[in-house]
């Protein structure tokens, strides 16, 4: 049976828009896969609207149609590692206060050929909020001016592109990933990869209408337990977050660690095409712990930082609610980087003039980031004068207990599938917990493995409404190590309702926890 001109088909499909609008929610017929629908066209046959949707130009249409009519801005991404990129074929949607536009990959930049064309020199800027321009216009971010610097002011062997590659609160895992995994096509000359504190987190997901979510697809298997640098914050109102970029215990050592791993990945696949790498230290206070903890073995020539002052000068903000770097200090940053590529020499075959605010910028900014990054002495006052405590009683933690709170907690006490607790080691100590099972029987028999760091100290067996209490000796491994997480996963957990919604996954209630001797 033959199928109506291509011509009608489509102009069916453009008809029938609003209805799949309605049945279907839109954005969730994208994240999902373009579920298979069914249209009733004029006539007595069906038409097969799924074989019509592997159409890729009939797709890329209806995806710009659809876009028009979402919430959010997001769209899942198939990767598990990436996580989310925005809806693709945005055209001037409101979000952060400003209009945000996207290309058929769904970055926040122009279409771009894949792959690159002959000639051309490609500058990619990879991160996240901050390269993707939270809170400013798509023409006010530093990848834009700096393309404009390059253009106006180099001369080359050929055309040259700076595409930013980046979306809000992606992790170190997420940057390396989407750019590792297409390196072959997008075929960057320079890489300048932006990092900040939040690229230790876990990364969202993304639920229907283009919202992030509260698990992650990283590890999907804790529900909405995520581990977050901003964790106290978020759970609890504290002024400060954790301490999850310090180093300490095992939560956070693994995150570098992994993240450390994911980075070497994407240097040595650079090197291999002769791409030249250099990493932007964005970290504020927190400078000193990524430059000896996340890049410990970097060369210094593969090294910048953005001094502390700079990131947290109210005047280089977008506003007071949003301490992302506004029009102006885009417009610098995207200068000192113009001059970092001319010290450097990163642009083989390009000649960058001399330009003195923009040495003055790097030297007033970026020298001194690099200082702040001091040296393994400075690195050891600085974890000595953070106060970490060996007990927390949890019905009256203060602000400094809370702060060692990684995921899994919430202000009820409520622990979900995946809880960190980061504590103040003792020689030959005793772990003790308390707290009380939840009403709930269906919990009955859960089990709850209790990790010190990487290691498995006991075990507990949830009886509804029933006391839980466990005591373990900490085995000798661990007595050399100043400080521990406290690691607790559940083998089950139950919906808890949160924000008017069942979708809370919680456990059991937490009510003390201690390393005692």
């Amino acid at each position: 049976m033959s199928l109506p001109p291509a011509a009608e088909i489509q102009d069916r499909l453009y008809r029938a828009q609003r209805v799949l609008a309605v049945a279907l929610g839109l954005v969730l017929a994208l994240g999902a896969g373009l579920a298979v629908l069914a249209l009733r066209p004029s006539g007595k046959r069906w038409l097969d609207t799924q074989a019509l949707l592997e159409d890729p130009a009939v797709r890329r249409d209806l995806a710009r149609r659809l876009a028009t009519q979402v919430a959010g801005v997001w769209d899942s991404h198939e990767d598990p590692d990436v996580c989310y990129v925005s809806v693709p074929q945005l055209r001037d949607h409101p979000a952060w206060d400003v209009s945000v536009s996207s290309n058929r990959m769904g970055l926040r930049e122009r279409d771009f050929a894949m792959p690159k064309p002959s000639g051309m020199t490609r500058v990619v800027l990879l991160g996240d909020s901050w390269i993707f321009g939270n809170g400013v216009e798509g023409d006010e971010r530093a990848g834009v001016f700096l393309e404009a610097f390059l253009k106006e002011r180099a001369a080359g062997p050929g055309p040259v592109e700076v595409l930013n590659v980046a979306s809000p609160s992606w992790n170190i895992i997420s940057e390396c990933a989407y750019l590792r995994r297409q390196l072959d096509l997008l075929q960057p000359d320079l890489v300048l990869h932006v990092t900040c504190p939040n690229d230790l987190d876990d990364t969202m997901g993304v639920r229907g209408m283009g919202f992030r979510s509260r698990f992650s697809p990283q590890h999907r298997e804790r529900a909405d337990s995520m581990v977050s640098s901003n964790y106290p914050n978020l759970a609890f109102g504290t002024a400060r977050g954790s301490h999850l970029t310090s180093g300490l215990g095992y939560e956070s050592r693994q995150r570098y660690e992994l993240a450390r791993e994911r980075i070497d990945g994407l240097i040595e696949a650079l090197d291999e095409i002769g791409c030249e790498y250099v990493m932007v230290l964005n970290w504020g206070g927190a400078t000193v712990f990524a430059r000896h903890m996340l890049v410990p073995k970097l060369e210094e020539a593969r090294l910048a930082a953005i001094s502390t002052e700079f990131r947290t000068n109210p005047e280089n903000w977008v506003s007071e609610a949003n301490p992302h770097w506004g029009p102006s200090a885009n417009e610098k940053v995207a200068m000192m980087l113009y001059a970092l590529i001319r010290e450097r020499n990163l642009l083989a075959g390009w000649d960058l003039p001399e330009w003195l605010e923009a040495d003055r910028l790097m030297r007033d900014v970026m020298d001194v980031g690099m200082e702040e990054s001091g040296s393994s002495e400075v690195l050891a006052m600085r974890l000595a004068q953070l106060d970490v405590r060996s007990a927390i009683d949890f019905a009256a933690a203060d602000e400094e207990h809370l702060r060692q709170i990684d995921a899994g907690i919430d202000k009820d006490r409520l622990v979900s599938p995946y809880a960190s607790i980061l504590l103040r080691n003792l020689p030959d100590a005793t772990l003790t917990i308390g707290g009380r099972a939840l009403d709930r029987p269906v919990l009955d028999g859960t089990r709850v493995e209790v990790f010190a760091d990487e290691v498995k100290v006991g075990e507990i067996e949830l009886q509804s409404g029933a006391e839980v209490r466990g005591s373990w000796t900490l085995p000798e491994e661990l007595n050399a190590r100043p400080y521990v997480s406290v690691r607790l996963i559940a083998d089950d957990y139950v919906y808890s309702e949160s924000g008017g919604e069942m979708r809370h996954c919680v456990v059991f209630r937490l009510d003390s926890l201690a390393i005692a001797p």
